[in-house]
């Protein structure tokens, strides 16, 4: 749950990533883990290599505490803290960070259709249980004119403090609120259009002229040596744990457990293959007054590399969409019409490594969407795209296209 106050004419809720103390202790346990890993897979291999069973648990061991370490002294989360405020006086929604204070993402008044409130409910993995437990999330959107669906807040098995504060943005800016709670509109702000001007372009927009247009491409920040070193260790243990227990399984076990292992791992490696595929995935949009051109490719899987063309008649929006948990993702709306060369090419397209959560697929209904670019909220400005990047795209594609959307 996040904090929230009010002064005066604003109203902040501010919320923070995983404290400094907390994942220092995740980072000692680390250290503790790497060096007994270590330790464990010297006395394995030399003089001479003993037991394969003892080498693989010295190494997943070694591999978990360098994990632990970078979780805990270099993640992205640590003291990390975003704040949205609500501000009457300057008839402004801002989303701050402390990550990329030069370049808050600011919403006016004006540009506001309503709030939007919803619930569902969604299972988690009881704490050293087989067993799940069901828990009800509850969640607050900004819905823009254009149909941008902005992330706020939500709380979790909490309906009382849900209602409060849906009660506060209501009273503090005379939004309607609609949903799961319902308030009518008690006032209404002057329309200056769908939105500003947008900004510049950054240096991880890259643009290639083309016969027709542009082709635009995100690009990921250089992923440094730790990290690297992090990611490999990751996909060891990933990899490994679960084909050594299929291996001996396999070697020693009766059919029926064969055949159950076989399928646990084979979902688990499938499952694995996905994440893996939403990390490499690269989108390519071409753009000119005809329409736009997808391409996605996922470097080493070059197999799955696919392209599809969408005429500027099926396309309904470009919105920039604040997913849950603060992330930003690029969306493109088309008509349910459509029809795709390459059937997975949708399901390829929204490969995410963010959840966006049903909740928010209740809002606007009636929608086909396929995202282009997300961006995690804890990227400091300078090191990798941010939301302003995303946001000249949108205004850039939409000028392109001539999109004239209607409001919600």
């Amino acid at each position: 749950m996040d904090d929230w106050t009010i002064e005066g004419n604003e109203l902040k809720i501010e919320r923070r990533g995983g404290p400094g103390c907390l994942l220092a202790g995740v980072g000692i346990i680390g250290i503790f883990l790497f060096c007994g890993g270590c330790i464990g897979l010297y006395s394995t291999l030399y003089p001479e290599p003993g037991e394969p069973f003892f080498i693989v648990i010295s190494f997943v061991i070694t591999m978990l505490g360098y994990v632990f370490i970078m979780a805990g002294f270099r993640s992205p989360v640590r003291n990390f803290t975003e704040t949205v405020i609500i501000d009457r006086g300057a008839q402004k929604v801002r989303f701050v960070s402390n990550r990329n204070r030069d370049y808050p993402f600011d919403v006016p008044f004006h540009d506001v259709s309503h709030i939007h409130t919803v619930s569902e409910s969604r299972m988690d993995s009881g704490s050293g249980s087989s067993t799940s437990r069901s828990y009800r999330i509850y969640q607050i959107f900004l819905i823009k004119k254009d149909g941008a669906q902005l992330w706020i807040t939500q709380f979790r098995n909490d309906p009382e403090s849900f209602t409060k504060l849906t009660g506060a943005i209501a009273d503090l800016t005379g939004f309607a609120v609609m949903g799961e709670i319902e308030f009518p509109a008690r006032e209404t702000y002057e329309s200056g259009g769908f939105g500003a001007s947008a900004p510049s372009p950054g240096r991880f927009i890259k643009m290639t002229a083309g016969t027709e247009g542009y082709e635009y491409v995100l690009k990921k920040p250089a992923m440094k040596l730790p990290d690297l070193l992090t990611a490999v260790a990751a996909f060891s243990i990933f990899l490994l744990i679960p084909g050594y227990l299929a291996f001996s399984f396999w070697s020693s076990g009766i059919l029926p457990l064969k055949i159950l292992i076989t399928a646990f791992v084979s979902i688990f490696y499938a499952i694995f293959f996905l994440v893996v595929l939403a990390m490499l995935k690269e989108c390519r949009v071409s753009a000119c007054g005809k329409g736009i051109e997808i391409f996605l490719r996922f470097s080493v899987f070059r197999f799955l590399d696919t392209r599809t063309f969408i005429p500027r008649e099926e396309i309904r929006y470009v919105r920039v969409n604040r997913l849950e948990e603060g992330h930003f993702s690029l969306s493109l709306g088309i008509s349910r019409e459509v029809r795709f060369r390459n059937p997975a090419f949708p399901f390829l397209a929204n490969l995410s490594g963010f959840r966006r959560g049903y909740a928010a697929a209740k809002i606007i209904k009636n929608e086909k969407s396929i995202s282009l670019w997300e961006i995690p909220c804890w990227t400091k400005s300078g090191e990798g795209p941010t939301v302003s990047d995303l946001l000249y795209l949108e205004k850039t594609f939409q000028d392109t296209l001539r999109l004239r959307e209607e409001p919600v």
